[in-house]
């Protein structure tokens, strides 16, 4: 359910029924505000309705694209998102409330014996999580400070929609693949990420306090790497031997190897343990890159991404290949790398280098993240990275190599991984943004692969601009405002309109007059903008202040129309569709091209005409006394002419001046 709209009062109301108080936020829930259900604007009846509250989406870390698919997945042991929309400037979620404070706020008061922990904690948290899976959707935000404990002692997890995808997952709660990466990066996951979160969060509450306290985040994920998650969080401590087997499967750094879902939900403790996955490789001496020693191929793959100048020198000596048959006995790997450093030798082209690396970590850990200059990523979470550089302005053209080098095709071929975000989906959307200015391109792209990412533009950075629709209005309630070199729009507004105005269409043919002409270019977006929301939603609506704004250069370019009458009745017109706030009749009134070439074939005809006749009379001086008889005997014949002539002047007169 979407919807948005203003109330009185300074309420908002999302999805036509639920107001929201964002002067009145929820005393001790950082970021919630008031909410309830506006009764006049619904017939159900709301008694015993569970309570609401609302939180603002966040402008840099947009709710994912498909929000709306948490709405329709009821499932009583979450808290639920139930509607969202814009309003007040923002962008609003509207969720069940937590029903007490989370399990971080306050922990129980003493460790939980095991029979609370199975029936309290695993089996719900799992019915839930599982009915999530059921439709396609993981959670992603499993950890105790979305874990809320109501009156009656049952747990609720809190939703996991509100911000991308492990966004604000701390990495103890994600596997080592997951946690190398920054969290924009992660992406949406699998269900067995749901798992691991799981498997700490009941380790944590087993043994009654938080985990690794004393170690910073990538010592966390150091230690993962090295000696696996169970090793790092569970080994020295005294658990329950049923539990053991249990958490070491849950933590299990192979997602193949954590029981699934529904097999915790109805057997608890007593799940069926996967085939655990065969251990790593380990060398009896270590490989030296630098300073540093290298034991498995895993730990190979981790120092390559930290040292990556080292890394294609190490790669083209051919250390790495004796070292993997030898000490590792993995002559697999050996002869799949030989391959592709055979096939890496043309480094002509931009991303030879990143390209080559990228499949040799594939290649030396299957169960990594694809790693491009420096950055670790999960091809699921391209639309995220995306609009993370795109809010922060970071350097954009390593991920335009990444798409230019059709680098996301390569990696799935290389790590066997299946996506869930398409990748042909990724590369149509990028294809249709060839048409655009290069530094238009990424940002356009990051806009159509994020539907719910507002126009960043600094601008509207008091708006919630999604499209069309939202940016007239903007626009038409600002003050006057330039992009600089007398336009009005900036390039987030460019690239937001390329991506959202007639997405599903062909980009339509930019006028002449447009093409180098910037403020005229404005007019040709802003009008299709109009036509395009009055055919989604059926009302034009009028924009007299923006076309007020457009109407210089409008003027500028009728001062050229041929004919003076034309051009001032155009121009009368022209101020006429302006004060009504009509820009595809202002487009269609200075870019007939039509007319302008029937008016300008017209003066040309008349000009030319006019020359014959002067050359006639010209001709006519030149033959002195002897053609001077003739034309006295033709005098009537003259006169004639001369009325004709002067008729004619008196009818080109309109198009020669």
């Amino acid at each position: 359910m979407t919807g948005n709209g203003e109330a009185e009062s300074g309420s908002i109301v999302i999805g036509g029924r639920f107001r929201v108080l964002p002067d009145q936020p929820r005393e001790g829930y950082a970021g919630l505000f008031s909410c309830a259900v506006d009764h006049a604007a619904t017939a159900i009846d709301q008694v015993g309705a569970p309570p609401l509250v609302a939180v603002r989406a966040r402008r840099d870390a947009p709710p994912p694209a498909n929000l709306q698919s948490y709405i329709r997945a009821f499932n009583s042991g979450l808290l639920m998102p139930v509607a969202h929309g814009m309003g007040g400037g923002a962008y609003w979620i509207v969720c069940d409330a937590p029903p007490g404070p989370s399990l971080l706020q306050a922990p129980p008061p003493q460790p939980l014996n095991e029979a609370e922990l199975i029936n309290s904690v695993l089996k719900p948290l799992a019915q839930a999580l599982g009915r999530l899976h059921t439709a396609g959707l993981t959670h992603r935000a499993v950890r105790p400070a979305n874990l809320f404990r109501s009156e009656s002692g049952r747990i609720l997890l809190g939703p996991g929609c509100l911000v991308p995808p492990a966004f604000d997952q701390p990495v103890l709660y994600e596997p080592p693949q997951s946690g190398v990466c920054a969290p924009h990066c992660r992406g949406p996951g699998l269900a067995a990420d749901d798992v691991y979160a799981l498997g700490v969060v009941l380790l944590e509450l087993l043994l009654g306090r938080p985990l690794l306290a004393d170690m910073t985040d990538n010592q966390i994920v150091q230690r993962k790497i090295e000696v696996g998650s169970y090793q790092t969080l569970a080994a020295a401590e005294r658990l329950p031997p049923a539990f053991v087997s249990l958490l070491r499967a849950m933590l299990s750094d192979d997602p193949l190897g954590r029981p699934s879902i529904s097999a915790l939900a109805e057997q608890g403790v007593g799940a069926e343990r996967p085939k655990a996955p065969r251990p790593e490789s380990r060398a009896p001496r270590p490989l030296m890159l630098g300073r540093t020693p290298i034991f498995t191929a895993r730990m190979l793959a981790q120092a390559f991404s930290r040292q990556p100048i080292e890394a294609l020198a190490f790669l083209r000596a051919g250390t790495v290949d004796q070292w993997l048959r030898r000490a590792l006995e993995q002559p697999m790997i050996a002869v799949r790398m030989e391959e592709a450093l055979r096939t890496g030798r043309d480094r002509t082209y931009e991303g030879s280098d990143a390209m080559l690396l990228m499949q040799v970590i594939a290649m030396l850990d299957p169960l990594a993240p694809m790693f491009w200059h420096g950055i670790w990523i999960w091809p699921d979470a391209v639309p995220t990275m995306l609009a993370r550089v795109l809010a922060e302005g970071a350097d954009v053209a390593p991920f335009a190599e990444m798409l230019q080098t059709r680098a996301l095709r390569r990696w799935s071929f290389v790590s066997g991984r299946v996506v869930s975000v398409s990748v042909e989906e990724v590369e149509r959307r990028n294809n249709r943004t060839a048409d655009l200015a290069p530094g238009l391109r990424l940002a356009s792209l990051s806009y159509a692969l994020n539907p719910l990412l507002p126009c960043l533009s600094p601008v509207l950075s008091r708006n919630w601009v999604l499209g069309a629709e939202q940016l007239l209005a903007a626009l038409e309630a600002q003050e006057a405002v330039e992009a600089g070199s007398g336009r009005l729009l900036d390039m987030h507004m460019l690239a937001m309109l390329a991506a959202r105005v007639g997405a599903d269409e062909e980009p339509g043919a930019v006028p002449p007059s447009a093409e180098k002409d910037l403020p005229m270019l404005d007019l040709f977006l802003l009008a299709r903008a109009q036509k395009y929301k009055a055919q989604k939603t059926g009302q034009v609506g009028a924009f007299p202040r923006l076309a007020g704004r457009l109407l210089p250069a409008a003027r500028e370019r009728l001062k050229s129309w041929p004919g003076k009458g034309r051009r001032t009745r155009r121009l009368e017109r022209l101020e006429r569709m302006a004060e009504a706030g009509d820009l595809p009749a202002m487009l269609l009134l200075v870019d007939q091209d039509d007319a302008r070439a029937l008016d300008e074939q017209a003066l040309g005809e008349a000009r030319r005409q006019v020359e014959s006749l002067r050359a006639a009379h010209q001709a006519s001086l030149d033959a002195g006394e002897v053609r001077a008889a003739a034309a006295r005997i033709g005098g009537q014949d003259l006169g004639i002419a001369a009325g004709v002539l002067g008729l004619l002047v008196a009818v080109v007169t309109e198009f020669v001046l």
